[in-house]
């Protein structure tokens, strides 16, 4: 393996055999040869191309069950039927496979949104490249958060430490130095490599890239898993539905079978016919467009939130975000602009001082970054300065020069600087953070200082300390620096809040959808800003960091359920909150930072702001290309338009098939002939699923979209049944009206009757309303109902129906009776429904409607 020989080379002699240079790294053209030589840095996972979909959607449970039926009527001679059966196969397999690319396609254009990035020296300058462009050579920098992007020697480090548990399953950090090793070594002893797909836990490092792609270790063991077909957790628990119903129905078939035997007597029986119809009727029952509606519905709804710049990385967590009920989101940048600005400064003795450390207080990210603040409060002091203060702002500058920094960290809560005064050779360590997180640091008791703050927090302005200390050396720690320092004073920053945030938290009100503001800053700040935005009717209704640690396990509970603002918390303390609301209700949490990243485990759903670091990213299910609240709440509508819409088509394959399925074996006992044609009843199913398959663009009422909805077999089943039953008593209408007809005549006008119902059903079935009060289907699916309308009603009396599905035309009384017995039948649903909407049986314990 190439990392035990890096592992025991020198770094700088690696460098060079490389081609690269600590100084330059690569340049653009040694890495397109690189590029060439080794190709782009991914493992080479198989693509999920048109053939292999194609294979996916001929192993399908349902597929094969029609091949099998296929090839029956192949070996009996039945060319008709074998060849409407191979055209729903095509049908069902092309249509699947489509919609299935198209899911493929998107998911692809997504990952252009979640790629990962690394920061690299090219032509002697920092630049942030896709990973996949990595090459041997390059010349990388890591930071706590980032996952190592290729097998690399570590150049330079400072306390590095390393989760490798991806690649040798130890959950213990490593601590990595760049030194030579001496002897070989193995996976859990080379100190010096960083391997790909770990974690930097603390620290920060420089390396060389000496393997990619799958040359790396972890390219090496991606190789050996095999990968599985992805389904989403709806599909699943339909699919076991499908699978009870289909054995279901082999049982009937069986008990009909020797049903007719038993009262027409062996010898009066065709064994051939009786078992094409039973094939047929097997057909009919199963919901073979189940998986075409489910990833049709998906990937619209994929594309639809990718506009509004919210990328979905599973498509089943669309499924899981509509169930959401309540939704965790921090304050800044989500209900807040997140556009800081310097509104006001209190210094204890020397304003000219603050100002001149706080300026001093960004110098680590102007020096290394060519001017470009990285955080919102140094761009807001950055603005400061050069429009109010540029004179003392060049000065300090001049002044002093860079030494180090110690990182803001999110149990310290705060961030230093060590600056060098040119003119004395003394060290300045300055720190910034909350005022009341000073304590311990510096003496923090000045009470026109707490009054002042506390004045900034009602006013919902943010504010910071400024310490200083004066060292006459640079410390191997500057951490434990951080003691008896002196307070210079406190800026206080505005943060207005977001316009589109009102709007937001409306819709989520509208969607029962509680939103929970967990934020790292201070009470009276996060409490101005719920106030105004009438998440509390009290602006001192928050729960503090130091509340939550005292309270009791009972008590959390209740804080947890009945609290709506957050302030102050802990990582761990963000994940027990969301804990505490997971007892009862699913969770979505939306983070942006290391200190998420607990809560993030924990939720449901993990939502993830775009340029976050990469082991944040990792957790995600969704990912926020721009931090909107609106989006996010649209994500959880889209979420609940998949499930209604899905159920939708269950709820209309499974009720009237039932009721169909039954009332033609039964009536296959009374009458010498079967009821309808294996053929007919081919034609039958394919007419009826083409409206269906539409419901996946169909509107959805706001009902359905306030409230989670929880799939629940149990009551599904219930319905299915009650109303299948309705079908099986219309169908027996239509069965004793032509009972003593001709055989064509009584299996036209049935064909008719059934197909009718079925397509009137879903506009029943698709609204808890009343029809005529529900929202007008979408185009789509009126289209196609229409269409599949005329033909039914025309088909018999043409050429092709008369000859190759054995229909005759029928007298207009017939017609009309047909037709009067399906509006019949429609108004008999809508009463149903209506009874069973409003009844007990179809309410969860808390009330919650069931699907």
């Amino acid at each position: 393996m190439l990392f035990k020989e890096y592992a025991l080379k020198a770094a700088d002699a690696i460098v060079l055999e490389l081609g690269s240079s600590l100084t330059q790294g690569l340049s653009s053209q040694q890495a397109i040869d690189q590029l060439e030589k080794f190709g782009k840095n991914q493992q080479n996972e198989q693509d999920v191309s048109l053939w292999s979909i194609i294979l996916h959607h001929l192993k399908s449970l349902f597929v094969l069950l029609f091949f099998m039926i296929d090839i029956f009527f192949f070996l009996l001679g039945e060319w008709s039927n074998a060849g409407i059966v191979f055209l729903l196969i095509l049908i069902n397999i092309g249509v699947g496979c489509y919609q299935e690319f198209k899911a493929s396609k998107t998911i692809k254009l997504l990952k252009k949104y979640i790629e990962h990035t690394a920061t690299t020296l090219r032509n002697g300058t920092k630049q942030e490249i896709e990973m996949s462009a990595l090459v041997p050579g390059d010349i990388v920098f890591l930071r706590a958060g980032d996952i190592v992007p290729a097998d690399i020697r570590i150049i330079s480090e400072k306390d590095l430490l390393i989760d490798e548990a991806t690649i040798t399953g130890e959950s213990a950090p490593v601590k990595k130095i760049s030194d030579t090793l001496t002897q070989e070594v193995d996976l859990f002893k080379a100190f010096n490599i960083a391997f790909t797909g770990t974690l930097v836990v603390d620290g920060e490092a420089m390396g060389v890239v000496f393997a990619t792609g799958d040359n790396t270790i972890f390219g090496s063991l991606l190789k050996k898993a095999v990968r599985g077909w992805e389904e989403s957790t709806l599909e699943k628990a339909v699919m076991q539905l499908s699978k009870f119903i289909f054995l279901l129905s082999i049982i009937s078939l069986v008990c009909v079978g020797v049903g007719n035997i038993i009262i027409k007597g062996y010898a009066n029986i065709n064994i051939m016919e009786l078992l094409v119809f039973a094939a047929a009727l097997m057909i009919c029952l199963v919901p073979e467009a189940l998986p075409i509606v489910i990833t049709f519905n998906l990937s619209l709804c994929v594309r639809r939130l990718l506009k509004m710049n919210v990328v979905i990385k599973r498509l089943s967590a669309l499924e899981d975000f509509g169930a959401v009920e309540i939704l965790c989101v921090d304050k800044t940048g989500t209900l807040t602009e997140q556009d800081l600005k310097l509104v006001s400064i209190f210094a204890l003795s020397n304003e000219e001082a603050l100002v001149r450390y706080a300026g001093l207080s960004i110098f680590s990210h102007l020096n290394q970054h060519g001017g470009i603040s990285k955080n919102s409060f140094e761009s807001a002091i950055e603005k400061y300065m050069h429009e109010n203060q540029e004179a003392l702002f060049m000065l300090a500058y001049d002044e002093y020069e860079y030494v180090g920094y110690s990182p803001f960290d999110p149990e310290r809560r705060r961030a230093g600087i060590l600056v060098r005064c040119k003119n004395t050779s003394e060290y300045w360590y300055i720190v910034r953070g909350a005022y009341e997180i000073m304590d311990g640091a510096c003496f923090i008791g000045d009470a026109k200082a707490k009054a002042w703050i506390r004045d900034e927090g009602l006013k919902g302005n943010r504010t910071l300390a400024v310490a200083v200390k004066k060292l006459h050396a640079v410390p191997e720690d500057l951490i434990e620096q951080e003691h008896d320092l002196d307070l210079v004073g406190v800026l206080a920053f505005s943060d207005p809040i977001k316009r589109t945030a009102i709007v937001a938290l409306d819709q989520a009100r509208d969607l029962g959808l509680s939103i929970k503001v967990i934020s790292g800053d201070a009470p009276e700040v996060c409490g101005a800003v719920a106030y105004a935005l009438k998440l509390i009717d009290d602006p001192k209704k928050v729960v503090t960091s130091k509340i939550w640690q005292e309270a009791s396990l009972e008590e959390k509970e209740i804080l947890a359920r009945e609290g709506a603002v957050f302030s102050r918390v802990l990582p761990d303390q963000k994940a027990e909150i969301v804990h505490f609301l997971k007892k009862d209700k699913r969770v979505g949490f939306m983070g942006d930072g290391l200190n998420d990243l607990p809560a993030l485990m924990a939720a449901d759903v993990a939502l993830v702001v775009q340029g976050c670091p990469d082991v944040v990213r990792e957790s995600g299910d969704i990912i926020l290309l721009n931090r909107s609240l609106i989006s996010v709440v649209r994500a959880v509508m889209e979420g609940r338009t998949v499930l209604a819409n899905t159920m939708k088509y269950i709820k209309t394959t499974f009720s009237p098939s039932f009721g169909h399925f039954y009332a033609l074996t039964i009536a296959s006992l009374f009458v010498k002939f079967m009821p309808m044609r294996a053929i007919q009843l081919l034609l039958l199913n394919f007419l009826s699923d083409f409206p269906m398959i539409s419901l996946a663009t169909d509107t959805v009422e706001p009902e359905a979209l306030s409230r989670p909805q929880q799939y629940n077999v149990k009551n599904m089943m219930f319905i299915s049944i009650i109303l299948g039953l309705v079908s099986m008593l219309f169908d027996f209408m239509c069965f004793s009206y032509f009972f003593k007809r001709s055989e064509s005549v009584l299996q036209t006008g049935w064909f008719i009757e059934t197909v009718l119902t079925e397509v009137l059903f879903i506009f029943s079935i698709r609204s808890r309303k009343p029809f005529f009060k529900a929202k007008r289907p979408s185009l789509a699916l009126a289209t196609c109902s229409i269409l599949v309308i005329i033909a039914t009603v025309l088909i018999p009396y043409t050429t092709i129906g008369q000859n190759l599905f054995y229909f005759t035309a029928l007298d207009m009384d017939s017609l009309r009776f047909v037709i009067g017995l399906v509006l019949a039948y429609f108004v008999c649903v809508e009463t149903i429904k209506y009874v069973y909407y409003r009844s007990s049986y179809c309410k969860s314990e808390n009330g919650t409607k069931l699907i």
